[in-house]
């Protein structure tokens, strides 16, 4: 079993897109789309990009 305290964590199908900072540099993502076809992976770019300024 994973080890849930280390690690980032995501939720999809959420109804905003963007990046929380949970303490310890823990991050949590919320996207928009599900995991399919890519594209959800292809926000998640997106979105930590935009988060750590590199757009």
């Amino acid at each position: 079993m994973p080890n849930r305290d280390q690690g980032d964590e995501s939720k999809p199908n959420s109804n905003r897109s963007g990046i929380s900072e949970e303490g310890h540099g823990r991050l949590w993502a919320c996207l928009k789309l599900l995991p399919v076809d890519g594209k959800w992976n292809q926000e998640l770019i997106q979105v930590l990009a935009k988060h750590f300024g590199v757009v």
